[in-house]
């Protein structure tokens, strides 16, 4: 399982970016990243009854979200800004609420530096309306997610050049490639007889 660490973050952190020499660094908040969104057209979801499974199609990478993890995925994909999904977990779950604040942000950080969501505008769509107050406050549990790469291979495929008649997700054959003949230069016997016309 593949979980953000337990470190609180400052509130102005929004996540890491991979700099050209690998190395990570943290990125101030700003107004425009209080909204984020599916970094597609590169990452695809698809949200089933008990978990929601993403994926990265650059990376050839997929990923599952926890129940947590799919709410709050499909609300910042709701077009929700952060602050307002963080006081609605802190409204409908038990805990404290520096750790609820700490715990998502942790997760929205995660989530950027696996280059699954991006910054958005919070302009696409009217943010959808949260979900009523729970009855009885559950405990919260940190979100999660789990990283895959067993199927990068196939994802990665280019499904129109990399495939056979049968299509994706059969790979084509690599093309025959004739052995190379070594021909010695000095074995004159091996070389054919010329014909002298007339």
């Amino acid at each position: 399982m593949y979980r953000p660490s337990a470190s609180a973050i400052p509130r102005d952190f929004t996540g890491c970016r991979s700099s050209a020499s690998g190395d990570t660094y943290a990125t101030p908040m700003s107004a425009v990243q209080r909204f984020f969104e599916c970094n597609a057209p590169g990452v695809i979801f698809e949200r089933f009854e008990d978990e929601t499974v993403v994926i990265n199609l650059d990376s050839g990478r997929y990923y599952t979200l926890d129940a947590m993890g799919a709410a709050v995925w499909m609300r910042l994909n709701d077009v929700v800004a952060l602050d307002e999904l963080i006081a609605e977990c802190r409204r409908d779950y038990d805990g404290d609420p520096a750790a609820i604040e700490a715990a998502l942000r942790e997760f929205v950080a995660l989530l950027l530096s696996e280059q699954l969501l991006r910054p958005g505008t919070g302009e696409a769509r009217p943010a959808a309306p949260g979900p009523p107050a729970r009855p009885t406050r559950e405990p919260f549990r940190p979100p999660t997610l789990a990283k895959y790469d067993d199927m990068a291979e196939m994802l990665l495929l280019d499904p129109v050049h990399d495939v056979n008649e049968a299509g994706w997700p059969s790979t084509a054959a690599a093309p025959a490639v004739a052995a190379p003949v070594q021909v010695e230069d000095d074995d004159v016997s091996a070389w054919p007889a010329l014909k002298r016309d007339g």
